[in-house]
């Protein structure tokens, strides 16, 4: 069964831009899930959420996610730097 509420693919299960496209582009359900433990996103109806360090890697996964067909696919732009220098920043 597929969870339609969302899906957020770390860079951890796919470790680099090339295997990403491959892997949304070439491997079966079945291999999808074998491979890194997850159902396969749906073009339609899953919501993919990249993240990486400073945001310009998960923007390249967002653009090649995009061109595969995917429709809702975002991207913390300022990656996980910018959310811990707003999270740890003194309330004004």
């Amino acid at each position: 069964m597929r969870n339609n509420s969302g899906s957020i693919m770390f860079y951890k299960t796919t470790r680099h831009i090339c295997e990403l496209q491959q892997a949304l582009e070439k491997l079966s359900e079945q291999e999808f899930l074998d491979r890194y433990g997850r159902n396969k996103p749906d073009k339609q109806s899953s919501t993919i959420i990249y993240s990486c360090l400073s945001g310009r890697r998960s923007k390249q996964a967002l653009e090649i996610t995009k061109q595969l067909g995917y429709q809702n696919v975002k991207s913390f732009s300022g990656g996980w730097s910018e959310w811990e220098k707003k999270s740890t920043a003194e309330p004004q």
